[in-house]
């Protein structure tokens, strides 16, 4: 027992750390009242912020070109299952109307019920501008702000790797002394969603048949809830590192990089393999920044 909560405090006190790099970012203008949360599939504890019905947040971005406001509430016996919230900005107010729903994987951390998160996301106009949240609603509802810095350098948004939710067949490509997963889907376009705003990044290679020929076209499409929103054409030239882990005889092109930004809104990409009798391969990263958001 007694190293279970020495484990609890350890990740409490990471998650404070983690919570000031947002420091220069964020600047609160009143006394805020921590609110941790626990998700029991990743065992992860998130910093959020209680705001008592009447009470508000004060706060400051600093240098930040966007703010994701996450709200939920503490559901208790009277919650209603609608709520409230009033932002300020600018001598300006706006009313946020929300729905509720009970989260099947966070709780408090003393237990506490909470709903699942709302996302609000805004643009945010000057260098130091100030915000005013207000708890208008009759139940108590709890946020945790992100403020970002965008950057149009896919060279400097760092990239996880992505798993598409649907492909037909998959290829493992040795480089060097490194294994990489690669999809590939012809029959039917291969299927992924996404939440934005999100960078998404496509490597794709073809893969070469005969050792004769160095050089070959392919293309492929890209669609966003059935509308296509890039068509790219690539030339194609064997990899002097890359080999097919279960298939020697044939070799890899080298990678063709492609960067698609994704705006606020749920999109339901698909990938169509435009190359006929020409296989091609694709490894999927998405921005790291778009994700660890949990419900």
């Amino acid at each position: 027992m007694r190293s279970e909560k020495h484990s609890l405090l350890f990740i409490i006190s990471l998650l404070f750390i983690a919570g000031s790099l947002f420091a220069d970012q964020i600047k609160f203008n009143n006394q805020v009242n921590e609110f941790p949360l626990f998700n029991r599939n990743n065992s992860k504890i998130y910093k959020y912020y209680l705001v008592e019905p009447g009470g508000k947040l004060d706060f400051t971005c600093k240098g930040a070109d966007s703010l994701i406001i996450l709200s939920r509430i503490l559901i208790e016996d009277n919650s209603s299952l609608e709520y409230q919230y009033s932002l300020n900005r600018n001598g300006k107010s706006k009313r946020v109307i929300k729905q509720a729903k009970e989260s099947s994987v966070t709780r408090g951390i003393g237990g506490e019920i909470v709903s699942s998160y709302n996302k609000l996301a805004l643009k945010v106009k000057d260098f130091n501008e100030r915000f005013e949240i207000y708890n208008i609603s009759g139940s108590k509802i709890i946020f945790k702000l992100n403020a970002d810095i965008a950057n149009t350098s896919s060279n400097a948004i760092e990239y996880i790797r992505f798993t598409p939710n649907y492909y037909e067949s998959e290829k493992i490509l040795q480089i060097n002394d490194k294994t990489y997963t690669y999809y590939s889907s012809t029959d039917q376009p291969m299927e992924l969603t996404l939440e934005g705003p999100v960078v998404l990044k496509i490597i794709s290679r073809l893969i070469f048949d005969s050792n004769f020929v160095n050089k070959k076209k392919y293309r492929y499409q890209v669609f966003d809830n059935d509308v296509l929103i890039a068509e790219f054409t690539e030339d194609a030239y064997k990899s002097k590192n890359a080999l097919l882990a279960d298939d020697t005889n044939r070799i890899p092109s080298t990678g063709d990089v492609n960067i698609i930004t994704l705006k606020k809104g749920i999109h339901k990409i698909k990938i169509k393999d435009g190359a006929i009798n020409r296989d091609v391969i694709f490894r999927l990263y998405i921005s790291k920044s778009s994700v660890g958001i949990i419900n």
